[in-house]
């Protein structure tokens, strides 16, 4: 089993539509439903993720993406188990086309609209960690990005602060076996 901390990035030509829309290629028409919305919420964002995990499947990629759990690091995603297909081939590029054609867009406009936040039972076993550590923070952080408003602090400081968010992570939510940071 592969722990998974999904980071959606990528560039993807884009293809034009009859009516004049412009759309990534490759992207599904479920995607694009959902992407026509008005409002991304965690629905959408669940049901994209849904296909996701659906398409793996039906795509053949080798993958299964298990035990979707809310993280609450980001307090608005998921985290999940990508587990392999015994005696499957792996296939990365299907692997990949699914995210794209199901999820990516789709997750990139649920966090623009949907800014992530730290679960607040999370941040306050933070605060009072990085206290005993020694560690400098405002009190004001929400995400985790916060904690490194200068976006280059060194990295003694930034492994602090990773090791005492996981330590506090792993206490209060055991059950949640992939971890994932994002700003």
């Amino acid at each position: 089993m592969l722990g998974l901390a999904l980071v959606l990035t990528g560039c993807t030509p884009t293809a034009e539509h009859a009516d004049g829309r412009t759309t990534e290629s490759g992207i599904s028409t479920a995607q694009q439903a959902l992407l026509d919305r008005d409002t991304i919420g965690f629905d959408e964002y669940k049901e994209a993720w849904s296909n996701y995990a659906q398409c793996l499947v039906t795509s053949d990629s080798g993958y299964r993406a298990t035990n979707p759990t809310l993280d609450p690091i980001s307090g608005r995603r998921y985290n999940w188990d990508l587990d392999v297909v015994p005696g499957a081939r792996f296939d990365n590029a299907a692997k990949q086309n699914c995210e794209v054609a199901e999820l990516i867009h789709v997750d990139s406009e649920y966090v623009r609209q949907n800014p992530p936040r730290m679960d607040p039972a999370l941040l306050n076993r933070v605060f009072a960690d990085l206290k005993r550590a020694g560690v400098s923070y405002t009190g004001t952080e929400t995400n985790y990005g916060d904690f490194f408003p200068n976006g280059n602090e060194d990295a003694a400081r930034t492994a602090a602060v990773d090791a005492v968010l996981l330590d506090a992570a792993r206490a209060l939510y055991p059950e949640v076996t992939t971890w994932g940071f994002g700003y």
